[in-house]
């Protein structure tokens, strides 16, 4: 049986099909399709895209089952219109009162006509919105050439735990606490449960509620907060959070911000609550604006990341006061900050800390999947066999050699049987790669399929990578992916983590040696590599180790600024051409520009 889990529209929407008898897995998210980062439209273009996944039969799930849409997540809904129509009344109300020099400015969450209004019609917005949701889907469905035998709908914050439950290695019959930390989702921002033998159970939460907000509803969250602050300091929100993250080494917390952050969310038994007053602070933009400029936005960056950290620390410090737990496994997006989850495995004594490597809204469409297929009884331990996301798509040298053919006017290329040594020489003599090479990676982290590598042992490869290809701003670090066997030489506290998904602090004696891995904190947010993870790959580690003596490469996403991450071989040639980089080796080719003769 084919189980495909999807988030089937919006931003990160995915696909994540588990086939049951084959026991594999295939999955990808629409950005690779579009290359439009965090693509906010449908799953439609992964199928076109992907023929060979077109006519078969399917048992589809989704991963959200709260059609009352009490945090605006549900993609397609009736109830949309009715708070539209409903701000706009409130909005006219207030004009009145104002003109009839009423001191009182009501908002809707506080009007009892309305929130009887709500009440009486929430059962009508559910039943409304999930049919909207179905006929999309079925269309949706339909124009993609996919037959589906069921639909099936899973709480957000399960699916995102379930995805990073069953694809890691923990032990299943050890406490394990799975915690989803996100923007929101059918009416949560958090959840957390205690697992033991595969059973969940939820033991606390934090709950997305709608309050009025002079204009409009907001449903406060540390995730959508953080949001607002990567948007004040002209950032993209759901984007680049991890800019805001890397600003933040640079400063110290704000002790007034963060007085005032303590004071919005605050930690009530096992509920995560907010104050009204005190959070809709930080949804005045004008607000945050003049905070930033007093507190300089190195401070204003170190102000809500020192928050997030100590938070979610205290958070799981009260849960484990009644639930000891042996083991913590993460997702939801806000998973992806791993100076957050350095401090969480720093402040806990745990045998395994596992995030998963597709931690935001395109991963949790493989715990809808699994779901299903537990939902039936299958068995899904082979799933934790692969240790390496690599679900994607791979192209073969046949299709390789034909797209390199369509733009011979400008390449030249070559077979190379030892293209790993020949990669790590050039390497070493600064010069810019990529690698293009079997399944691309599911989640945001080149792990080496999908790759740019450069020395870094040279201080100025990020200035030569910002230059030729990426063009981000210069107190955003680079990340490394060093061979597993260095991982206690060059680290005081680590685990064998594969994913890039946690930062851990770099021995002092390696930071001039290996300047340009290291953050101005000394953190480096590593994936450690084996040979069965990715032979090739390891091997170019191996032959540079050979060469400067550190199995270490410089490893980021194989895409130019602005771009999602290559997916095909005509992705990776129009990349490569539209940039500075120096060679592309793709499915064991060498490929360079033609010199021009003058």
């Amino acid at each position: 049986m084919k189980y495909l889990g999807t988030k089937f529209i919006g931003s990160d929407s995915s696909i994540f099909v588990i086939d049951t008898e084959k026991k594999s897995v295939f999955a990808v998210s629409t950005e690779r399709v579009t290359r439009k980062k965090h693509d906010p439209f449908d799953i439609s273009p992964i199928f076109k895209a992907c023929k060979d996944l077109q006519n078969t039969d399917y048992i589809v799930s989704i991963p959200f089952n709260n059609f009352k849409n009490v945090d605006f997540s549900l993609p397609t809904k009736f109830s949309t219109l009715f708070i539209f129509l409903l701000s706009s009344f409130q909005r006219r109300l207030n004009k009145i009162n104002l003109k009839n020099n009423k001191k009182k400015v009501l908002h809707a969450s506080d009007n009892p006509i309305i929130i009887r209004l709500v009440q009486n019609f929430s059962l009508c917005f559910q039943i409304l919105n999930k049919f909207f949701v179905n006929i999309t889907l079925r269309l949706l469905l339909k124009k993609s050439k996919i037959n589906f035998l069921r639909l099936e709908y899973f709480d957000h914050h399960l699916s995102h735990v379930k995805s990073s439950y069953y694809l890691s290695d923990i032990n299943f019959k050890e406490n394990t606490l799975a915690l989803s930390i996100d923007g929101f989702g059918d009416g949560y921002w958090i959840k957390a449960y205690s697992v033991l033998n595969g059973e969940f159970k939820l033991i606390g939460k934090g709950k997305t509620n709608k309050i009025w907000n002079k204009t409009h509803f907001v449903c406060p969250s540390l995730g959508e907060i953080y949001g607002n602050f990567t948007e004040t300091l002209g950032f993209k929100r759901n984007s680049d959070e991890g800019k805001v993250e890397a600003l933040a080494a640079y400063g110290k917390p704000d002790p007034e911000l963060t007085k005032l952050l303590w004071k919005a969310f605050y930690i009530d038994g096992l509920e995560i609550k907010t104050d009204r007053l005190n959070v809709l602070k930080f949804y005045d933009m004008k607000f945050l604006g003049e905070k930033a400029s007093k507190a300089g936005r190195e401070n204003f960056s170190a102000s809500i990341q020192k928050f997030l950290q100590d938070f979610i620390v205290s958070y799981i410090s009260e849960i484990n006061k009644s639930f000891k737990f042996n083991n913590i496994c993460l997702s939801g997006g806000v998973s992806a900050n791993i100076i957050m989850n350095l401090a969480i495995y720093e402040n806990f004594q745990l045998n395994k800390f596992y995030v998963v490597p597709a931690m935001g809204d395109d991963g949790s469409s493989a715990g809808a999947a699994i779901l299903s297929a537990l939902k039936d009884g299958h068995n899904l331990d082979w799933l934790r066999s692969a240790s390496m996301p690599y679900y994607g798509e791979q192209f073969s040298l046949t299709e390789t050699i034909k797209t390199i053919d369509k733009y011979k006017q400008n390449l030249d290329w070559e077979e190379k049987s030892n293209w790993e040594e020949d990669a790590a020489t050039e390497i070493d003599r600064d010069k810019v790669i990529a690698v293009f090479q079997g399944k691309a990676e599911f989640g945001p982290r080149a792990l080496g399929n999908r790759s740019i590598l450069a020395n870094p042992t040279n201080p100025m490869s990020r200035e030569i990578l910002n230059a030729k290809i990426k063009n981000r701003p210069l107190f955003q670090p680079f990340c490394p992916t060093i061979l597993a066997e260095e991982r206690d030489r060059l680290f005081k506290n680590s685990f064998d983590h594969k994913f890039m998904a946690t930062a851990f602090r770099l021995d002092e004696k390696f930071y001039k040696l290996l300047p340009a891995i290291t953050h101005i904190d000394g953190t480096a947010r590593p994936q450690f590599i084996d040979k069965e993870d990715n032979e090739s790959f390891w091997k170019i580690l191996k032959h540079l180790k050979k060469i400067n003596g550190f199995g270490v490469v410089i490893n980021t996403s194989f895409n130019l600024h602005g771009r999602a991450m290559v997916r095909c071989p005509e992705d990776a040639i129009l990349d490569f051409l539209a940039c500075k980089m120096d060679v592309l080796y793709i499915n064991g080719l060498k490929v360079t520009r033609k010199t021009i003769n003058h």
